[in-house]
């Protein structure tokens, strides 16, 4: 019988499936890396990130993961690590924890973590998970203004190529010359370091999403020569832009609560259901006659949503153009929620667009399809830009016709 369960166990070790080797749990990769950070030991405290970590780290500062490192540890004040939870699903896992340290206030974080090799490693900045003291401070903001009526905006920190698509937060604050992130949210001040953002805020397909209080002044210096920062304040109930602006290199982007309230809100459509349409009655006389001419670069004209199962497939479609200078662009690029979900070319005959700008404007037309999976249920909003390249400037426009939607 012994014999059997051995020749049973060989054969299991040689079939595909292998011998599952004992892997140690995800908190263990945690404690691992704030005892590495806390003896300086750079090089070891590499070797427990992901290398897609890693790589996207040095990418936005050679000193990234030594400044992450430093953050971690408080510069060697690091004391003790207590697991608040850990949770494994499939080869993902996240792990809260708090953080003491002998001179510093304990950092409440929660860190999302990939198996590799049967070695769990870290795959994210460090999020903080601590609402204790962001409750305080909103009390305390409400009591200084009682007869503001409480707000829940989020504001939306976004580094990329495209309107305000999404790469990552960090590179717009990291380089041969590093900026920072300016935050008084509440009675809570900090300036941040691209290494120090994951503390503020939860990074998302978006961006950078951080919780403002009710009295909050934000401010923020983009250090990168090729890519665009941009911050946009939403109302969390109804989806509705407050406030959007985006800057170049060292450009710089102030906000407040007080610019808030004197603020009318961006308008966009109302959402509608999901197995309806979303499109103006009749294309022609409402995106081609909208706006003077000389402010006209496309449209985007018509939304249309189909429930397929787990997922929702969006073909979205419009025109674009530069009709002052009657060129086409080189790109058009569709945004869900502010992250890239499409992009395509102009290639469809518009014979309405040629009608009113020029014969040039007859390839206007484009279209796009892509889906929203199952678990991202709510109020979307979706947005077109279009792109022109020449050989001295880059140049992206949006289109007019923001769209909101409502998915099931």
């Amino acid at each position: 019988m012994r014999k059997k369960l051995y020749l049973l166990t060989a054969f299991l070790c040689l079939s595909p499936l292998g011998c599952k080797k004992n892997v140690q749990p995800p908190s263990d990769t945690i404690r691992s890396l704030f005892k590495a950070a806390n003896e300086s030991r750079y090089d070891d405290f590499e070797k427990l990130l992901t290398p897609a970590f890693a790589k996207k780290l040095e990418d936005a500062d050679p000193l990234a993961m030594q400044h992450l490192a430093d953050a971690a540890s408080e510069k060697g004040t690091f004391d003790s690590l207590d697991i608040v939870s850990e949770e494994v699903h499939g080869q993902g896992a996240t792990v809260t924890y708090i953080a003491k340290y002998k001179s510093a206030q304990p950092h409440n974080r929660s860190v999302q973590l990939l198996q590799q090799d049967n070695v769990w490693k870290v795959a994210s900045v460090p999020t903080t998970t601590d609402t204790a003291t962001s409750s305080a401070a909103a009390q305390i903001g409400s009591q200084s203004q009682a007869a503001t009526p409480p707000q829940d905006l989020r504001a939306v920190i976004s580094c990329g190529m495209n309107g305000f698509q999404n790469l990552n937060a960090m590179a717009c604050f990291a380089g041969e010359t590093s900026t920072e992130v300016e935050l008084q949210n509440g009675s809570q001040y900090g300036l941040y370091k691209s290494y120090q953002l994951g503390t503020i805020g939860q990074q998302t397909f978006r961006g950078l999403e951080i919780h403002l209080n009710n009295t909050f002044d934000l401010k923020a210096q983009n250090a990168s020569p090729s890519l665009i920062l941009g911050i946009r304040i939403f109302d969390a109930k109804t989806g509705r832009v407050m406030f959007q602006k985006q800057v170049s290199r060292f450009g710089v982007i102030e906000i407040s609560n007080r610019d808030i309230a004197n603020m009318i809100p961006i308008k966009a459509p109302e959402p509608q259901p999901a197995s309806s349409n979303v499109a103006p009655p009749d294309r022609a006389s409402s995106s081609v006659s909208a706006g003077p001419t000389n402010s006209v670069y496309g449209y985007l004209d018509e939304i249309k949503i189909t429930p397929i199962g787990p997922i929702t497939r969006v073909s979205a479609s419009g025109w674009a153009g530069d009709t002052t200078k009657s060129t086409l662009p080189e790109a058009i690029f569709i945004s869900l929620d502010g992250s890239t979900a499409c992009n395509t070319s102009p290639n469809v005959s518009r014979q309405d667009v040629a009608d009113k700008f020029g014969s040039s404007m007859l390839s206007s037309g484009w279209a796009c399809t892509f889906v929203i999976p199952n678990g991202k249920a709510g109020i979307h909003r979706i947005e077109a830009t279009a792109s022109w390249s020449s050989a001295s400037e880059h140049d992206t426009r949006p289109l007019q016709g923001v769209k909101m939607v409502r998915t099931n």
